[in-house]
């Protein structure tokens, strides 16, 4: 009998193991559900902050942080308010998402995606506390720390700095040598395809090469001199050819017609005439109005030459445009200022647009000058007519540069020196950098376009 008694007492101590373990299950049942819904409502606040933010990164850094800011206090997890800290770079940073290695770059430097960090930690203050737990003090764990992270990224450009139209050759954009294209807060989009090779090098913020690239994108890491995303048509999603936004800014509109009886005024110290048969060429201080130039302008023998957009010009004639035949605009050696004006090479000019030599370049479109449009024709510092069959050659430009856009919609480019210096814009059929030489953008966002708002959660 005694011995019966003893195991009806081990059953009972059983039955109170037992009967705690299912009490520790249920509240562990309970506290993981709670978890659950509290980590996915951060989840949530999370998402939404970085996808707001990921929608304006690429042309306002300051706003998109505050913006995920704004966005991501709106949701609340176990009934408090999701909190971020106002301190840059803790919980929201901007960078790049370097979608061919999967990866996020914090940078500064032309970002196109937003990481966002909701936390609910030790230390964080009164307003993000740790989450709180059911049974948890049962078992001496009344919270637990959490955090959750949300990295959302914008493919869809804000315009681009250097865009490459010809989706026909190949490749459309080279880049060869130790040549380097950098593009300041803004992109790289080629309609065809684009090769870089020996010790070339990029910088920019997204490439978009359509025809695809060679080396394959995962291949590109000693090429960059940031990582940066590269997208083509078969990415996912994908990229696509894309029109030329500046024409699209004037109703379509890429060529103008020369007004052939309109000529230039040239003045010198000591004569003033009209330019109908005359090329600019050898030293000497010249100064020039708007209007037609046949046989262009050829600067050697280092002349100093101001291109003046009131001089002998009519203004109900519209904006200040020099038209240029001939020789189009051949510089080698000497000084070209002109602000607030346009050049135009004509289909006929041959060579049409050659850079060589020493020249210090410094020219300004209407626009830029203004300070008013950039957009469309108010801000092209130098066009090429699309029908002008002849490659241009960008080779020894110092200086200030050209502020306005270069246009060059149906030319290919060499570049063989250290052309684009300043220029906020290239546009062009193709283009070749080759040899030891830096060519430069610094894009402000002309010509962008309707701005796309799309964004996507990649992390």
């Amino acid at each position: 009998m005694s011995q019966k008694r003893n195991q009806r007492g081990i059953a009972l101590i059983w039955a109170a193991v037992m009967l705690f373990v299912m009490v520790g299950i249920v509240g562990l049942s309970v506290d993981w559900g709670k978890l659950a819904l509290n980590v996915g409502q951060m989840q949530n606040g999370g998402d939404a902050a970085a996808l707001a933010g990921a929608q304006i990164v690429k042309f306002d850094h300051e706003g998109a942080i505050s913006r995920a800011r704004e966005y991501g206090l709106l949701n609340y997890a176990e009934k408090q308010a999701v909190s971020l800290s106002t301190e840059d770079g803790v919980d929201i940073v901007l960078g790049r998402w370097v979608r061919q290695n999967h990866e996020f770059f914090p940078t500064l430097d032309s970002p196109d995606a937003v990481q966002v960090r909701v936390r609910r930690e030790d230390g964080l203050g009164s307003d993000r506390p740790p989450l709180g737990l059911v049974f948890g003090p049962m078992f001496n764990v009344p919270t637990v720390n959490t955090w959750r992270e949300t990295i959302a990224w914008c493919l869809d450009s804000s315009g681009a700095a250097l865009i490459c139209l010809d989706a026909a050759a190949d490749p459309a954009l080279k880049v060869w040598g130790d040549g380097n294209v950098d593009v300041n807060d803004g992109i790289i989009h080629s309609n065809g395809p684009t090769e870089i090779g020996g010790s070339g090098s990029m910088d920019t913020g997204q490439l978009n090469s359509v025809g695809g690239t060679d080396p394959l994108p995962e291949d590109w890491g000693k090429y960059m001199e940031q990582p940066f995303s590269i997208n083509t048509r078969d990415t996912n999603p994908p990229v696509d050819v894309i029109g030329d936004p500046v024409a699209a800014n004037m109703g379509g509109i890429n060529e103008l017609t020369v007004p052939t009886t309109q000529y230039g005024t040239v003045k010198t110290a000591t004569t003033q005439t009209t330019a109908d048969k005359i090329a600019i060429a050898g030293s000497g201080t010249y100064e020039l109005g708007p209007g037609y130039y046949p046989s262009g302008i050829s600067m050697q023998g280092n002349p100093t030459i101001t291109l003046n957009p009131t001089l002998g010009w009519d203004s109900s004639m519209g904006q200040a445009i020099y038209y240029l035949g001939g020789v189009g605009l051949y510089l080698n050696n000497g000084s070209l200022t002109g602000h607030g004006v346009t050049i135009y090479i004509t289909e006929d000019a041959n060579p049409g647009l050659d850079f060589q030599g020493n020249v210090t370049l410094d020219i300004t479109s209407p626009g830029d000058e203004a300070g008013t449009s950039v957009d469309g024709m108010a801000g092209i510092g130098i066009w090429v007519d699309p029908d002008n069959p002849n490659p241009l050659t960008l080779n020894g430009c110092s200086g200030e540069g050209i502020q306005g856009t270069m246009y060059f919609p149906g030319s290919h480019v060499d570049c063989e020196g250290t052309p684009g210096q300043g220029s906020p814009q290239i546009i062009c059929a193709s283009m070749d950098v080759t040899g030891n030489l830096n060519v430069g953008v610094n894009y402000d966002q002309r010509n962008s376009g309707i701005r796309s708002y799309r964004s996507f959660i990649v992390k």
